[in-house]
């Protein structure tokens, strides 16, 4: 769902790359329509740091709502 990370972990592949990749967010119009499209019964939400794109609750209620199983990779920093 997104390039953004709150961390900058030495052993992550991903550190490289987001230095010289702007921030990229998947539009949340890009998911539903991937999902009307595919009516996946399980959906893998992940990122850099999936739960900084600036709708994932809004994406993840959408989904689940829809019935489909969420599996969410995080760092789990921001978990409350």
């Amino acid at each position: 769902l997104t390039s953004r990370c709150n961390l900058s972990c030495g052993m992550c592949y991903q550190a490289d790359w987001r230095a010289e990749t702007p921030r990229l967010d998947l539009d949340a119009d890009r998911v539903r329509a991937i999902h009307a499209r595919l009516h996946p019964r399980r959906a893998v939400l992940v990122g850099s740091e999936v739960m900084l794109h600036p709708r994932f609750l809004e994406i993840a209620e959408e989904l689940s709502r829809e019935g489909c199983e969420l599996h969410v990779v995080t760092n789990g920093t921001l978990l409350d």
